[in-house]
């Protein structure tokens, strides 16, 4: 029982995590784009 609750609270926090990072990429990619220009 506690191994699946951690199980599914790790997978909650990686995917969170990867949602800000993509974020944080995306918004620094655009940022540089719009210097280029």
């Amino acid at each position: 029982m506690v191994q699946t609750i951690s199980e599914k609270f790790l997978r909650y926090i990686m995917i969170q995590v990867s949602i800000r990072y993509v974020i944080r990429e995306s918004m620094v990619l655009k940022f540089y784009n719009w210097r280029g220009q």
